[in-house]
């Protein structure tokens, strides 16, 4: 945190400061090189962009957290929130 603003190390090479917008991204394959590159595409295209790529891979999952807590997720996870399950 610096002066009310939360910076991240991971940083958008269009513009050379830190991403925004996503809080953490969660990617689920066999092959933790292609997990590690993954997530971090992802914190750089946004949500939108960054689902539509995990959807591109057939050995790929993920789940996205943006500011605010709002959580999606890839094609082939089905989340159930606190909600549903009654907590």
């Amino acid at each position: 945190m610096y002066k009310g603003t939360k910076y991240q190390d991971i940083l958008d090479p269009r513009t050379g400061h830190p991403s925004k917008g996503i809080q953490s991204v969660s990617i689920f394959s066999k092959n933790a090189a292609l997990c590690d590159a993954l997530s971090t595409a992802v914190f750089v295209l946004g949500k939108d962009r960054g689902l539509q790529l995990i959807n591109q891979w057939e050995c790929v999952e993920g789940i996205v957290v943006e500011e605010g807590d709002k959580v999606y997720n890839s094609s082939g996870i089905a989340l159930k929130t606190a909600q549903a399950i009654g907590n």
